[in-house]
């Protein structure tokens, strides 16, 4: 249950971040995100803290969520 939450939770949405990154960011011009939100903020795991099984994971892993 674990690695499901960090998968889903994490590594997913660091995919889609560096996705973001890649299309947003790419060529000369930069573009708007979606609703003009601070989509880096909004993207990266560190900022949501999305769990399923907080209670299953260690203090160390808890201060470290999202941070890969």
């Amino acid at each position: 249950m674990k690695e499901f939450d960090h998968v889903f939770n994490v590594k997913w949405p660091l995919v889609h971040l560096r996705t973001a990154e890649h299309y947003l960011e790419h060529g000369k011009e930069v573009k708007a995100a979606t609703g003009g939100s601070e989509w880096k903020k909004y993207l990266h795991p560190s900022y949501q803290r999305r769990m399923f099984f907080p209670e299953l994971l260690t203090e160390q892993e808890l201060e470290n969520w999202g941070k890969d």
